[in-house]
């Protein structure tokens, strides 16, 4: 078990991506599902997840990445999870997506719109 492949302030790592989760409305919501479908391999773990950020707020950013980090292996105390939720959702949802790219595409700069063509 170890850390996260990217650190929490890798926000120039994707760019473009980073922007999206900041911007966008919803954006944020659909990088932890895109993470989760990855990740999990579950068919509803897209749904699940987007539901999880739209309609619980910081609470279900926390448990996506509770999720995510219980299945990626990654060694985070549970309350640095839920604070990190709570606090930097921008930037913990972004490292998670970065860390599920590299893990699972094999390339971190991949943006959410070319998902469907790979």
């Amino acid at each position: 078990m170890g850390g996260w492949k990217y650190s929490l302030f890798s926000c120039t790592e994707n760019p473009l991506m980073f922007l999206w989760g900041c911007c966008i409305p919803g954006g944020v919501a659909c990088m932890q599902g895109c993470d989760a479908k990855l990740a999990l391999g579950k068919d509803n773990s897209f749904l699940i997840a987007c539901l999880l950020a739209c309609c619980c707020g910081c609470y279900g950013f926390a448990y996506n990445r509770y999720s995510l980090k219980e299945k990626m292996g990654v060694d985070e105390p549970i309350y640095m999870t839920i604070l990190l939720g709570w606090c930097l959702p921008c930037c913990s949802i972004h490292q998670e997506y970065l860390s599920v790219m590299d893990d699972k595409k094999g390339n971190k700069d991949i943006k959410i719109w070319e998902l469907r063509d790979k």
